[in-house]
This record gives C-alpha cells, structure tokens and sequence, in this order.
C-alpha cells in the first residue's frame, strides 16, 4: 500500500480559514511534506504494510522472556517467527501461538516465552518476524495524532506562506525541511507519544 498523508488539503483549509483554491498546490505540498516528516520524526511506519523477515534487535530478559519491538504502532500477530544468538547462525523458529503482541503508539511490543530460549537469559539477539502492521486508511488513525499533524502543517503553511511561497522550506524529494521540533510545542507534545521507544 502507498504512504497516505495523514490529513487533508480540505481539512487543512477548514482549519486555517483560507477559501478559494489559490493555495491547493501549496497546502498539498505541506501536508504530504509535513507527513512524511512525521514519519521520519516518529521513526515509524503509521500505513499498512506487509512485512516478510523482517530482522529486529530483541532482548531476553532475567526471567527468559524475549522481546522485541517493530517500528509500527499496530499490528497483527505474526504470520512467522524465529531468532538466531549470532549473526551466523540459523534462524530458529518459534511458534506464532506462543508470542503476546502489545500495541502502543509508541511502536508495538512483541514477547515470547519458549523453554528453548531461556538458557540465553540477559543477552540480545535477532528475532525475525513476518506481519502486517500499521494503519489501513487516514480514517483509522487516533484523532490526536490527526489533530496534531494537522495542527503542524497549518504551522508549516503560515511559515510557508509568510515566506514566499510553495517552493520555500522544502527539499527536492518534497519533504518539509523545518524540523519537527521547530513546530509549536503543543504540536510536538503531541506527537511526542508516537515517536518510537525502545527501553534501555
């Protein structure tokens, strides 16, 4: 599935009060820019998306429970699953019906508890997983996250506008340049619960 933006040109209208179409090309400008920003300043992938081996640093705890965490804040339960200790080693698999998936907006979790693996207690190794993950349309996003995109592109437009036009702030591949936390602070608390963590 292509990335969508994460609201839209009308909406983004509707909330600064601008009519007419003189400034469709720079509103859809910013908010594709603005939300492939978000992307980037979360370090997740908010659209649908199939994933096959996709290799993950995991942990195994004192109490033997490997974890790792994928780079979506939703997601299904794996199709597949396996570990290795060392890079060189074969994948070992596991079975999907003993993994626990935890959803959270700040990337999902992913635990395992196997008799196999609890003789590597304290110690870090791959997991590779096969899932689908992240959301399936604009209108399965958590309306904070929406508010708060939006609430940045009409951070970014005003900017933008005040600077001289769509061609202002923005990278050759389309991108915002202004940096998220340059966006008002309500803006970045906001998103702030859906930038990815990984516990030390």
């Amino acid at each position: 599935m292509a990335a969508f933006n994460y609201t839209t040109v009308d909406a983004l209208k509707k909330y600064v009060d601008t009519l007419g179409t003189a400034d469709d090309e720079l509103l859809a400008d910013v908010v594709t820019g603005v939300s492939r920003a978000v992307d980037r300043w979360c370090g997740q992938a908010f659209v649908l998306a199939t994933y096959t081996d996709q290799v993950l640093t995991a942990q195994i705890d004192v109490d033997g429970v490997l974890t790792c965490w994928p780079a979506v804040p939703t997601m299904g339960v794996p199709s597949a699953a396996s570990y290795r200790v060392r890079p060189a080693q074969t994948w070992i698999a596991l079975d999907v019906a003993n993994l626990d998936v935890e959803a959270a907006p700040s990337g999902c979790v992913v635990r395992c508890l196997s008799p196999n693996i609890a003789g590597y207690r304290g110690r870090a190794l791959q997991m590779r997983l096969s899932y689908i993950g992240g959301y399936a349309s604009r209108d399965a996003l958590p309306s904070d996250f929406v508010w708060a995109v939006r609430q940045a592109c009409a951070a970014e437009y005003k900017a933008r506008e005040a600077a001289g036009g769509a061609d202002v702030s923005t990278a050759p591949d389309g991108s915002v340049i202004t940096p998220p936390q340059d966006w008002p602070r309500r803006v970045t608390r906001a998103l702030g619960r859906y930038v990815r963590h990984i516990p030390a």
